[in-house]
């Protein structure tokens, strides 16, 4: 079985390789679509940074005996704010809806670290809590956001949806993950649960800067053109 300072190594570098490929290949657009790239670049090199600091124990708090880094958190924080923009800017999602939805997806990220720091009826509380949040998000893209992407042009539109399903699947894995925990519920050790989140990670950063930076809303400069007419209108 590997320690799990491998499994950090092996996601530093990966994160780290997609991160740089995503900014080499956005480097070589322009305008709005160099721009949507290297935000794409962003949820990867966030979650380098995050496992980095992982690996070499900052910031770390005592849960079931065992001190854990914070420091997943903070990088999924940076990588939402990154995943909201590239989700909300193709389709014309406003500002307040997209501040709306990545408060929702805050709830549910910092809400699962507190089930680690509670027990009994308080973590239950905050489970609840943590699963409503992601629920409400969820129909927040199925449904009100789904309508505003349905008015943008098909390439748009296309990214929305891809984005979104992405997301929704391996966000809710990793709230799974987090729930069956050692440091929830206890249904997987260290090893495994950490291996779960890393591979999920893994497929949702590197998902959104692959399907941002080769989709046809980033390649082809008429899509982002009519995407910026839709924003100023």
């Amino acid at each position: 079985m590997l320690p799990t300072s491998t499994i950090y190594l092996g996601m530093v570098v990966a994160l780290s390789l997609g991160a740089v490929v995503f900014a080499a290949v956005a480097s070589r657009l322009s305008g709005t679509a160099r721009r949507l790239g290297l935000i794409a670049a962003v949820p990867a090199a966030a979650m380098a940074v995050a496992y980095l600091g992982m690996g070499l124990e900052w910031l770390t708090i005592e849960t079931e005996g065992r001190e854990q880094s914070i420091m997943r958190f903070l990088g999924y924080t940076v990588a939402l704010t990154a995943y909201t923009y590239l989700l909300a800017r193709p389709v014309g999602l406003s500002r307040r809806k997209a501040v709306g939805l990545l408060a929702v997806l805050l709830v549910t990220l910092w809400s699962a670290l507190a089930t680690w720091l509670t027990t009994g009826a308080a973590e239950s509380a905050i489970t609840l809590l943590s699963i409503s949040a992601y629920l409400f998000g969820v129909y927040l893209l199925f449904k009100p956001f789904s309508r505003v992407a349905a008015a943008a042009p098909g390439e748009a539109r296309l990214l929305y949806g891809k984005l979104r399903n992405l997301f929704v699947l391996c966000w809710g894995g990793l709230l799974v993950a987090s729930a069956i925990s050692e440091q929830a519920i206890g249904l997987t050790d260290a090893f495994i649960g950490q291996f779960a989140a890393s591979y999920i990670d893994l497929v949702l950063m590197l998902g959104i800067g692959g399907l941002v930076l080769f989709s046809r809303f980033v390649r082809d400069p008429t899509a982002t053109e009519r995407a910026d007419a839709t924003a100023a209108d």
